[in-house]
């Protein structure tokens, strides 16, 4: 019996892996010891209004004709780039705006939610003349933008994926614009 009890207050012993640090990794995380019920409400009660009042601005959005589809920063996007060149957004989220002097862009949108700004812009899609790609914060502001002519975008891309790098945002052909005038 003494075995057997034992047994059963040791603690089991970690999954057979080929890699002992992912075994390590994954240890169970111990819970605050002061974690407290009213601190847990609390935070749920604050969480539960947020998302509320994200609902109401995703539906105001949403009856303004800015937001079309399921993605949402890809519509801000479309909506800041449209008010960008005094257009109309397509109808078709994933079309390329016409500009008046008759320049197709494709607007590409990135939404940085971390410490560092995401680079990935992707594949494009043709037909295009020119590419839009915005920055935007967690909070859907603009940060910034560079617009690329194709030429420069088939130099820069590498397996048909193209970065916001800083090598790209330095080449002259390319205009950087900051959020504030976006």
């Amino acid at each position: 019996m003494g075995n057997q009890t034992a047994l059963l207050t040791r603690d089991p012993a970690p999954p057979k892996t080929r890699n002992r640090s992912a075994a390590r990794r994954e240890q169970p995380v111990a819970p605050c010891p002061r974690l407290r019920r009213e601190d847990v409400l609390h935070a749920l009660a604050r969480l539960t209004i947020a998302e509320r009042a994200r609902l109401e601005a995703t539906e105001a959005l949403r009856q303004l004709g800015v937001i079309r589809g399921r993605r949402l920063a890809e519509d801000i996007g479309h909506a800041i780039a449209a008010a960008f060149y005094g257009i109309e957004p397509p109808t078709n989220a994933a079309a390329a705006l016409e500009t008046d002097d008759g320049a197709r862009v494709q607007v590409r949108t990135l939404h940085c939610t971390g410490k560092r700004p995401r680079a990935a812009i992707g594949t494009l899609r043709e037909p295009y003349d020119l590419l839009l790609a915005l920055r935007l914060n967690a909070d859907y502001a603009p940060l910034e933008a560079i617009q690329i002519p194709r030429q420069v975008v088939q130099e820069y891309q590498h397996d048909g994926r193209l970065n916001w790098t800083k090598r790209l945002t330095r080449d002259p052909r390319v205009r950087h614009i900051p959020g504030d005038d976006l």
